[in-house]
C-alpha cells in the first residue's frame, strides 16, 4: 500500500493547567454505518494517524472520525470530521 492510499490527519490540544496534550492523551475512533449496525473502530492515539483504506462495505461509506483529548484532571472535549469512502478504497 502506497503512501497515497492514506491521508494523515493531526490534532492539536492543550489546556492552561496541562499545556500541550500529546500521546494517550489524545485518541482517535471510526464511526460508520454497515447496513444497520453502527461500528466503532478504535484508530489509535497521539498528535496525528494515517487514515489508510478505511472499510467501504457494498457501497460508499460515510465515516466520522473523531479525536478525544483528555487532561490530567479526566476533562476531555473532542472534534471529528467526515470522510466518504467510495467503494475501493479511495478517499
Amino acid at each position: 500500500m502506497g503512501s497515497e492510499d492514506c491521508q494523515t490527519l493531526v490534532a492539536e490540544a492543550s489546556d492552561l493547567e496541562s499545556g500541550r496534550l500529546r500521546g494517550a492523551s489524545l485518541v482517535w475512533e471510526d464511526r460508520y454505518l454497515e447496513g444497520a449496525v453502527e461500528r466503532v473502530l478504535p484508530l489509535g492515539s497521539g498528535e496525528r494517524i494515517d487514515l489508510c483504506r478505511p472499510p467501504a462495505g457494498a457501497g460508499d461509506t460515510l465515516h466520522t472520525i473523531s479525536v478525544k483529548a483528555t487532561d490530567r484532571g479526566s476533562l476531555s472535549s473532542s472534534d471529528s470530521v467526515r470522510v466518504l469512502v467510495f467503494r475501493g478504497g479511495l478517499i
